[in-house]
């Protein structure tokens, strides 16, 4: 890439560094891009003291009525840069993000937008209504450059809104997997003392603990397969808790199903990796997704996966061949499970798979350069 221009990435969530899904998951890209000398610059509502492995521009407070105010800090960067600025790349489609992008197209500058949610950017039966502001929103999408489909459903949803084929790209989240990657016996053994896990059959589950993500099906699955065969198992959930009402509802349940000290909430870890390697199995029973990071990371680091068929699952994952697709009720999560523990060649098989397509479809130089030759195809220089 040319270091004389800078990818501008919309992220009011910031670009990495903490809980952000989709900044997260585009971080990983654009490091790779840094590292084939690109130069990122991320636009943020972080404030002041934000850093991360790019260069910041705090656009201030994102949040409800403070959007506008964003967007409008955003394009006055956008203006003064503009010698300098190749274009922009959305995070999310929201608001704050989704102005931006409009900011940069006024001003000459190419915008890409991307869809981080089934369901959640655009809303299909939104749209149809004349007076909605879905339509309104749907209409100027038109207006950017190109928009990423995080997976196969969000390329369906933006084409049943209307949008020209053309514009939509279909390109999953990245994986780093030099960091994602299988542990030995010898070393998973080690992660564990180190992180204070005992050698039970450990099931690990991640993502932020409230409803969507299933913790509660996890949690009563393990409690139902304990009840059953009086084998014992841990279930460890990694992800931050947004309030404590969930999470309280979460103990309750471990509390009543007599497996309160088999359930671990070890809350937001700014690197997963060591608490997926130490792990026998991957669970999550989710009900909406846009592609889960969660998902791909465990299937690098060669865990057997029980995934409920959200979009992104279903463009990764083929059902008893690198991992299975389950209903998210918990008798048929705590069944799955219990044939994972039964059947150690199927979880080596299916881990072994896992890894193997992971590291063929969805590394973060594969992902970043898929981006770069979207740029391209728009008559980006770079």
């Amino acid at each position: 890439m040319n270091e004389a221009v800078a990818i501008a990435v919309a992220s009011p969530g910031g670009l990495g560094g903490q809980y952000h899904g989709p900044g997260t998951a585009l971080a990983k890209v654009f490091r790779q891009a840094v590292a084939d000398g690109g130069r990122v610059v991320a636009l943020h509502g972080q404030g002041p003291n934000y850093r991360c492995d790019f260069g910041v521009q705090d656009c201030g407070n994102p949040l409800g009525v403070m959007q506008i105010p964003w967007a409008l800090r955003a394009r006055r960067y956008l203006a003064s840069q503009r010698q300098q600025v190749a274009l922009l790349q959305t995070a999310t489609l929201y608001t704050a993000p989704f102005l931006a992008a409009l900011a940069a197209r006024s001003l000459g500058i190419p915008a890409f937008g991307r869809i981080a949610a089934l369901g959640a950017d655009i809303r299909v039966p939104d749209w149809r209504r004349p007076t909605s502001l879905a339509r309104l929103r749907r209409g100027l999408l038109d207006r950017l450059d190109g928009i990423v489909a995080l997976s196969s459903d969000i390329r369906q949803e933006l084409l049943d809104a209307g949008m020209a084929a053309h514009k939509i790209f279909l390109i999953p989240n990245a994986v780093d997997t030099e960091v994602f990657r299988p542990a030995s016996a010898d070393e998973r053994a080690a992660l564990r003392a180190q992180l204070g896990l005992d050698d039970t059959f450990l099931v690990a589950g991640c993502g932020g603990v409230i409803p969507r993500k299933g913790v509660k099906e996890a949690v009563e699955a393990v409690g139902r397969l304990t009840a059953r065969s009086g084998r014992r198992l841990t279930l460890l959930w990694i992800g931050p808790v947004s309030d404590n009402t969930y999470p309280e509802a979460v103990a309750a349940l471990a509390g009543e199903m007599g497996i309160a000290d088999r359930v671990k909430l070890v809350g937001y870890q700014s690197d997963p990796s060591p608490w997926l390697r130490a792990a026998d199995a991957f669970v999550l029973p989710s009900a909406n997704e846009g592609m889960p990071n969660a998902l791909i990371e465990a299937m690098a680091c060669g865990l057997p996966v029980l995934v409920t068929p959200v979009s992104g699952a279903r463009d990764v994952v083929r059902g008893g061949d690198n991992g299975i697709l389950i209903d998210r009720d918990p008798a048929t999560i705590s069944a799955a499970l219990e044939r994972l523990m039964d059947d150690p060649a199927m979880r080596v098989r299916l881990g072994e798979k896992a890894v193997r397509n992971i590291t063929e479809r969805y590394t973060s130089r594969q992902i970043w350069h898929m981006y770069r030759d979207m740029y391209r195809s728009c008559g980006v220089k770079l």
